[in-house]
């Protein structure tokens, strides 16, 4: 018994040291609303990165900065795996701009909101998945992201800003839900090796000039 209280005593001292280690690079604000943002970090040779639900018992939910010139990770070149709390709604734009060594990340169902340009640059960016809580991509989201190989959009998507896949050059097929209602324009500017678009005959009939001319256009298969 004694021994197992040990065991237990150390594996939450443990818990407790790995959700106290991000407190000591971290930024963040409290908000009106009882919450917290993070904005910031204070070192940005940081390989790795957890963030926490909770900040001094209040809930993160936000990653956002008012200085989109230095945006909450912008500039992180080493930044390899980060873990976003499950209780977070929102990412602001330009985050992650520049992280080009991020290879995958994965965004929480609580997700509501990403801003313009949020993952720009990220040039290692394999493949994410964006959560159905997610309804719109936003402006350059993914611009720019030359390793970008997949990408799972929802069927609650709506609305897909300008160039949101610019130049995203390892992209080579995408599936577009029905839900969408909005593609802006060059949303695949340069994405040279595009060549199957999955996509409803009415959505194609009503975005056709969207897409690039090389593209093959083929009806989503269902299982």
């Amino acid at each position: 018994m004694i021994r197992n209280d040990h065991a237990e005593a150390k594996e939450q001292l443990a818990k407790l040291e790995q959700e106290q280690k991000p407190l000591a690079l971290l930024k963040w604000k409290e908000n009106d609303d009882n919450t917290v943002t993070i904005s910031g970090i204070k070192d940005k040779s940081v390989e790795t990165l957890y963030i926490p639900n909770y900040i001094k018992g209040k809930q993160v939910i936000s990653l956002w900065s008012h200085d989109f010139q230095n945006g909450v990770f912008k500039g992180c070149i080493n930044l390899k795996e980060i873990h976003l709390p499950d209780s977070l709604k929102s990412i602001g734009g330009y985050v992650f701009e520049g992280c080009s060594s991020l290879v995958e990340i994965h965004l929480p169902d609580s997700l509501k909101s990403i801003g313009r340009y949020a993952f720009k640059g990220c040039s290692s960016l394999v493949k994410t998945h964006l959560p159905v809580s997610l309804k719109s991509i936003d402006e350059g989201t993914f611009a720019n992201c030359t390793n970008l190989k997949e990408i799972h959009l929802s069927n609650s998507l709506q609305s897909i800003g300008d160039g949101a896949f610019a130049s995203c050059t390892s992209l080579n097929e995408i599936y577009l839900p029905d839900s969408l209602q909005y593609i802006g324009t060059c949303v695949f500017y340069n994405c040279k090796n595009l060549k199957r678009i999955y996509i409803s005959s009415e959505n194609y009939e009503k975005f056709v000039d969207r897409f690039p001319k090389t593209a093959q256009f083929k009806k989503p298969c269902f299982s």
